[in-house]
């Protein structure tokens, strides 16, 4: 059985390491169609963004062009969008910051997997770096409306970020500072472009903290209790219908409502 960290959902496993073996043992969840479109929608802006990138060419040139996506866990054949000028736009607003950043080396759509910490992967959409790559900055394209930021209100770094910055560390170790980014262009807020500076120490940290839920997965797996948090995590997670914790909570709940 593979047991995945995915970037992601990490809010969701770092929070509760146990969803980490129980979505592992779930099947795949389809999505809704309104939840299948936005996906698809934000996995063609990707594309274009990638293209535009490796070939060197401005969004307007791909205008009327069309993207075939294909998830092979949701769908049975492609959808296709046609690019419009809103995504056209979207894209432009990506570039022209990707422009400003002074960088000796730059990739599109990295690859990444932690030597140590087994199934900790993921793919970030850019990332530049100086030439003794001591430091770098990681792009991260959000095509939705709702606003994701790179700092919450408590202060808190966003989970996705810290992961790829993880990742990336792990793979460049002289490396100190990473800046990272949301460029978010159909953000309902005014700033569309969202940034937070972290050193080595702070990712140090967060890798332990996802060393440590990989470390409780693979307890579990052995036959370990389970230790599951609820949440607003739990949303998202593959295996709510089933876990054995909300299962009891609303157990409790209803009973209490009966009583």
């Amino acid at each position: 059985m593979e047991l995945r960290l995915r970037p992601s959902s990490s809010k969701r496993w770092l929070a509760c390491p146990s969803s980490i073996l129980l979505e592992a043992r779930q099947p795949v969840v389809l999505k809704t169609p309104k939840e299948l479109f936005h996906a698809n929608q934000g996995t063609a802006a990707h594309e274009l963004l990638e293209a535009c990138i490796v070939n060197g060419w401005i969004p307007d040139n791909y205008l009327g062009e069309q993207i075939r996506v294909f998830d092979v866990e949701q769908m049975t054949e492609p959808a296709i969008f046609e690019v419009s000028q809103e995504m056209v736009d979207g894209v432009q607003v990506v570039l022209d910051y990707i422009d400003g950043i002074e960088r000796e080396s730059q990739y599109s759509e990295l690859a990444m997997e932690h030597s140590e910490i087994e199934g900790f992967r993921g793919t970030a959409d850019f990332v530049a770096y100086n030439g003794d790559a001591t430091s770098a900055e990681i792009v991260d394209l959000k095509y939705g409306t709702s606003t994701v930021q790179a700092v919450n209100r408590k202060g808190e770094i966003n989970p996705q970020l810290l992961c790829y910055a993880t990742l990336l560390c792990d793979k460049l170790p002289n490396l100190q500072n990473v800046r990272l980014t949301i460029v978010q262009p159909r953000s309902k807020t005014k700033t569309k472009i969202r940034s937070v500076d972290v050193d080595r120490q702070t990712i140090e940290v967060f890798e332990e903290r996802v060393y440590n839920a990989r470390l409780i997965a693979d307890k579990e797996l052995q036959g370990a209790p389970m230790q599951l948090a609820d949440g607003s995590h739990c949303y998202w997670c593959r295996a709510n219908r089933v876990c054995p914790l909300k299962l009891a909570n609303e157990m409790n709940r209803d009973f209490g409502e009966g009583s």
